[in-house]
C-alpha cells in the first residue's frame, strides 16, 4: 500500500491518458511527515481555504506539537497560532469568517470572542478611538456581532447549507 503525497494531479492526468508505469519516489516517512508533506504540496498547488490551513493548524496541535512548532511549520506568528486555536476551540467560526475577509483583526476577534456584551462594546469604542477600526468598517463589525449574537457562533454560507438540502 503507498500513498500519494506529492503529485497527485500528474499521477490522474498520466492515468487518464492509459499509462501503466508511472514513476515516482517512494519512501519510508513517519504519519505527521506525510501529513506535513502533504499540507506543504496542497498549499503549494494552489490557494488553500482558510478552513484548510486551520484544520492543519488543528490536527499539528492534535499531533502534540506546541504553538511555537506550529508557527515555525506554516510560518506563521506563534501568537497568531494561539488566537486562532482560542477561537477555533471556542467555536467561534463567524469570528474566524470576519478575520479572513480581514472584517476584523485576529486579536479584535479573540477579545470580542473573551468578553461579555458590554465589553465588546467597550472593545468597540477603544478600536474606534485607537483608529483602528473606522467608518463602514465599524459598521461591519456591529453587524456582526449584532448576527453573532443572534445566531451564534457558527458560521454556515449559504452554498454548504444548500448542498446539504439537496437530496442525493
Amino acid at each position: 500500500w503507498y500513498e500519494v503525497l506529492c503529485g497527485q494531479g500528474r499521477f490522474e492526468a498520466l492515468k487518464h491518458l492509459g499509462e501503466t508505469m508511472i514513476p515516482c519516489c517512494i519512501f519510508d516517512a513517519p504519519e505527521v511527515d506525510r501529513f506535513l508533506i502533504s499540507l506543504t504540496e496542497n498549499i503549494a498547488r494552489r490557494r488553500h481555504t482558510t478552513e484548510e490551513l486551520l484544520n492543519g493548524i488543528r490536527v499539528l496541535r492534535a499531533k502534540g506539537y506546541s504553538n511555537e512548532q506550529i508557527a515555525q511549520k506554516t510560518n506563521l506568528d506563534s501568537s497568531y497560532i494561539s488566537s486562532i486555536l482560542h477561537l477555533l476551540d471556542n467555536g467561534e467560526q463567524r469570528l474566524i469568517h470576519a478575520v479572513e475577509k480581514r472584517t476584523v483583526s485576529v486579536w479584535l476577534a479573540v477579545e470580542i470572542s473573551r468578553a461579555s456584551s458590554e465589553d465588546v462594546q467597550k472593545a468597540l469604542l477603544d478600536a474606534y478611538e485607537k483608529g483602528t477600526l473606522k467608518g463602514e468598517q465599524l459598521l461591519r463589525v456591529r453587524k456582526l456581532i449584532s448576527k453573532r449574537e443572534a445566531l451564534g457562533k457558527a458560521y454556515y454560507s449559504k452554498s454548504s447549507s444548500s448542498r446539504e438540502d439537496k437530496p442525493t
